[in-house]
């Protein structure tokens, strides 16, 4: 959790969790706005608040003062340099990744009329659990196995012909990263009776 110099707010627990990306109360706008509105029109509801954004350079002072009724605030940047895990040889789970490998797949696979419902939520509710550190896909798994390199070989053999396997590698690293921190974020919120995340348009 980073925490804001400007923005001491802690609780145990909060009626509604809003999960705000890049926008209240660091961004002044329409949707930040809404956000000020609906909180503020409900004084009776405590409210907590879970900022994501991209690094907290990008972003000045709050725009927003934050009403009494937001009782916790905590922040997280997604492409903040944060320390790797120790470098250690490692061989992968294959089992697990072949898990990664099949929600790839749904992802990718056109929206059909008869698909199951919840098909990709049930995929990702099993996947979170080997994702925590010491797991089976945790961010060192994903960093330096030998597996994980191969799924990423598979894939651009696959699915890639234009770009060098040198930048398709690098951006495969980069847009996943993230992941990892926002697995971290989810277990570590705090208790609410409603999670919202505000929907930008």
């Amino acid at each position: 959790m980073k925490p804001d110099a400007t923005i001491n707010r802690r609780a145990d627990d909060c009626d509604v969790m809003l999960l705000l990306e890049g926008t209240f109360p660091y961004v002044s706008g329409g949707v930040s706005s809404w956000v000020n509105q609906i909180i503020r029109g409900f004084p009776q509801i405590r409210f907590g608040i879970c900022f994501i954004g991209s690094r907290r350079d990008d972003y000045g002072d709050p725009k927003y003062a934050l009403p009494d009724n937001i009782v916790h605030f905590e922040a997280h940047y997604l492409h903040e340099r944060h320390a790797a895990p120790l470098v250690l040889p490692q061989d992968g789970d294959v089992a697990a990744y072949a898990q990664m490998d099949a929600l790839h797949q749904q992802l990718r696979a056109p929206v059909r009329a008869d698909a199951p419902q919840g098909a990709i939520s049930a995929s990702l509710h099993a996947l979170l659990p080997l994702m925590q550190d010491g797991g089976a896909l945790d961010e060192a798994s994903f960093l330096y196995s030998r597996q994980s390199w191969q799924s990423i070989a598979e894939n651009y053999r696959t699915h890639c012909t234009d770009p060098s396997f040198v930048d398709y590698f690098w951006t495969v690293r980069i847009m996943h990263t993230p992941v990892w921190t926002l697995a971290r974020v989810a277990r570590q919120l705090i208790p609410a009776r409603a999670y919202h995340s505000i929907s930008t348009g």
